[in-house]
């Protein structure tokens, strides 16, 4: 849990009204990267979506299986550090098990966001 959320949910706890910074608007800030790390972030997300070879709806998100040999670990990390600065209110994960044979990458946020998901990040559906 951030600490933003950890916050939220104490001001909830004791009755008080969330401040103004606490809505995050649903929304990707593309010039949150520059040039050269946009371009890397369209290059990367061609290739881990054509690695995609499973897909399951979890309750807050989307869990992704994506062939490592088709799209490198080291590149799904720096995916996920690119799209962070660009969409910070969704939470990624990486989960990788049989010494790196099974990649799963989960994309999930708050309520409302599962569209949002599944249409910003279209090419990897």
């Amino acid at each position: 849990m951030t600490l933003r959320r950890t916050i939220l949910s104490l001001l909830v706890l004791i009755g008080l009204s969330a401040p103004a910074w606490a809505a995050e608007p649903i929304a990707c800030n593309l010039k949150a990267l520059n040039s050269a790390q946009r371009d890397r972030l369209y290059a990367l997300a061609g290739k881990l979506g054509g690695a995609i070879v499973g897909r399951e709806e979890i309750s807050n998100g989307y869990a992704l299986v994506e062939d490592p040999d088709r799209f490198p670990v080291t590149d799904l990390a720096e995916w996920v550090t690119l799209v962070a600065k660009c969409c910070p209110f969704l939470d990624y994960g990486i989960d990788v098990r049989g010494k790196g044979l099974s990649v799963t990458l989960r994309i999930t946020g708050e309520e409302g966001t599962k569209p949002f998901i599944k249409e910003e990040f279209r090419e990897l559906f």
